[in-house]
């Protein structure tokens, strides 16, 4: 898997993929099951835009093949969709969903600074930090930083990050 190593951007970050990946899914799992393909009115279009995707492209599949079981009709509705989903919507009022955080306390020099490593250890420092808040339960800490319980566990890998036995 590694003999090629391609770096592709998380989907959040590849919003214009959403429409394009969700037809595809939608004509695979149409055909495969003899039925008709969903519709995805404006609304729910908004609501999957605005999702984080921690799981990627595979938990967009997951979530088109789930629709094609259990939707009724031709059309989803915003209550068809999980309610993960509904959390993520700009509109939401839900404590869940965090205000974007000024980061006043990072200067810019004047010679400028590593973008990808100051990124890296912000990250790394919220993992840890996460990980301290939650006693080292992993999947609490993921639930803190809205990540999937693998996700946070692979980047814990990539990192080096060593846990303390308890």
């Amino acid at each position: 898997m590694n003999v090629i190593p391609l770096h592709l951007p998380p989907l959040r970050k590849r919003l214009e993929d959403i429409p394009l990946l969700l037809d595809f899914f939608v004509d695979e799992f149409s055909r495969k099951r003899n039925k008709k393909p969903l519709q995805f009115p404006p609304d729910i279009m908004d609501l999957l835009l605005h999702y984080g995707w921690p799981g990627n492209v595979r938990e967009m599949e997951n979530l088109v093949e789930r629709l094609m079981i259990l939707v009724s009709g031709d059309t989803v509705k915003p209550s068809d969709l999980p309610e993960k989903f509904h959390q993520a919507s700009p509109k939401t009022t839900d404590s869940t969903v965090l205000p974007r955080m000024p980061l006043t306390s990072i200067d810019i020099p004047e010679y400028g600074i590593d973008l990808n490593s100051v990124v890296d250890t912000m990250e790394r420092d919220l993992i840890l930090r996460a990980l301290e808040k939650t006693g080292g339960v992993r999947s609490r800490a993921a639930t803190l930083l809205g990540l999937n319980r693998t996700t946070l566990i692979e980047k814990i890998k990539k990192m080096g990050i060593e846990l303390q036995k308890q």
